[in-house]
């Protein structure tokens, strides 16, 4: 894990070594087993836990702060970014999307591991990502997801939502 998915450049675990598609690039949902070995007790799933700090650190950088929609509000986690902070682009659809649920597990893993090392700018991380998913889709009405949470929605059109009342956004009970 450690070998093939650090990227010491970047500072954070990349998706694939190798797949051209995803290159070099984060996604959300990168820590969701090591997240769920934490939430069980069980022993980490990364070899080194000042890399999983830092990974958690830099990916807000790339997944959250860059993305808003057109008023300036976050949006929620990017699913998947290159390290230059473009929307990865692939055949599917997926990589240029906001996932809800993605996005509230992806804010617990940062807020329980800014608990674990003592971490108060992780923690506002995760409030602030999972604020950005939030928000979409209980403060902006033209959105219409109050009763039907999607999936997803686009980085670039937030009102495009995909597979509504879907189950994964119940993940912010996990934050």
């Amino acid at each position: 894990f450690e070998t093939n998915l650090w990227n010491p450049t970047q500072g954070y675990y990349q998706i694939s070594t190798q797949d051209a598609e995803y290159g070099t690039g984060i996604m959300a949902d990168a820590m969701f087993a090591q997240h769920i070995a934490e939430t069980l007790s069980l022993p980490d799933i990364v070899g080194d836990p000042d890399h999983l700090h830092t990974h958690l650190l830099n990916s807000y950088n790339y997944l959250v702060a860059p993305w808003h929609d057109a008023q300036g509000n976050l949006m929620g986690a990017a699913t998947g970014v290159n390290a230059d902070k473009t929307i990865i682009k692939t055949a599917g659809y997926q990589a240029k999307e906001m996932w809800a649920g993605v996005t509230y597990f992806y804010a617990a893993t940062q807020y329980l591991d800014g608990v674990r090392f003592g971490d108060t700018t992780l923690e506002q991380n995760a409030l602030n990502t999972a604020y950005g998913a939030a928000y979409q889709t209980y403060s902006v009405p033209q959105n219409g997801y109050y009763f039907e949470t999607p999936e997803a929605w686009q980085i670039l059109n937030v009102q495009h939502g995909r597979a509504l009342q879907y189950m994964r956004p119940r993940a912010i009970w996990e934050l």
